[in-house]
């Protein structure tokens, strides 16, 4: 049987073709970036900020223009009623609070630039210096109210592993202290089950690690030196910090862009930096 279809159900079918292909290609896109942003925003041009002041200085004469052109309207008596006044009054209102609305982005988009464009970055050294020094203490709270586990334990296992010492990271559970559905209590036993878990993993390598610091600080002075067996030994804790951080990132089933992203821009970069660091210290011992 031969079917007859209409214009508009042709149309509407390759309306939803485009519809599912652009909503499949959006969401490989998300799913394939996993380049984590940039701690520090982009260089502007040399005529980025002029150009924002300008923008402003055209928003504020556009608008002194539309003043006058209604206030000679009103002068020259071209308004022939009250209707026509309030109309005309009501207008301008509602022009004069858009273009306050649309000054303040402006501004705040001009000041954002030109501190961009005077920002320069404190080099890792300077930060390095400061800290060896001072060492406030630091929380991190993660908040979560019925959150995946998984999304618990990929925010604090990433704050746990900041390079910042004082740290102390604290989950903050929202859930209802007695839910009354099974999914939600098995949500709450493993939100609270994850910190426990999580100390267990940090706790081995942690203490090794923090073994190995008192060590030093109990040296003299004189033994503190950079000697080469003391450089030696601080590349073998770092390769093992390395293995550390590629057996984490091998440990994670790799189901989601999440996981990717957890396993290879998160655990697998440190691990690369740490052995980084080893072979640049075997190098100078």
């Amino acid at each position: 049987k031969k079917k007859n279809f209409s214009f508009h159900q042709i149309s509407r079918q390759m309306q939803e073709i485009i519809v599912s292909e652009k909503m499949g290609i959006d969401r490989f896109k998300s799913e394939s970036d996993r380049e984590p942003v940039s701690i520090q925003p982009a260089e502007v041009g040399p005529m980025v900020v002029p150009a924002a002041r300008f923008t402003i200085a055209l928003t504020i004469g556009a608008w002194i223009l539309l003043f006058f052109e209604q206030f000679q309207r009103s002068i020259r008596g071209t308004l022939d009623s009250s209707i026509s006044v309030s109309d005309t009054l009501l207008y301008t209102i509602t022009v004069t609070l858009l273009t306050l609305s649309c000054l303040s982005y402006l501004v705040c988009r001009a000041a954002n630039y030109e501190r961009i464009s005077k920002h320069r970055a404190a080099p890792r050294s300077e930060i390095d210096s400061y800290f060896a020094k001072n060492q406030p203490s630091l929380t991190a709270l993660v908040p979560s109210y019925r959150e995946d586990e998984k999304v618990n334990k990929y925010t604090l296992l990433s704050a746990s592993l900041q390079e910042y010492p004082n740290l102390r990271v604290v989950l903050l559970i929202d859930d209802p202290p007695n839910p009354q559905e099974e999914e939600h209590k098995q949500m709450l036993e493993s939100a609270r089950r994850l910190c426990v878990d999580l100390n267990g993993l940090l706790s081995g390598p942690g203490q090794r690690f923090r073994a190995a610091l008192d060590d030093y600080d109990t040296l003299p002075l004189a033994e503190q030196q950079p000697t080469p067996p003391l450089l030696r030994n601080l590349a073998a804790l770092y390769d093992e910090a390395a293995e550390w951080l590629q057996t984490q990132a091998d440990q994670i089933p790799r189901k989601d862009h999440v996981d990717d992203f957890m396993a290879i821009d998160v655990l697998k970069r440190m691990s690369d930096d740490m052995e980084r660091t080893a072979d640049a210290l075997r190098l100078a011992g």
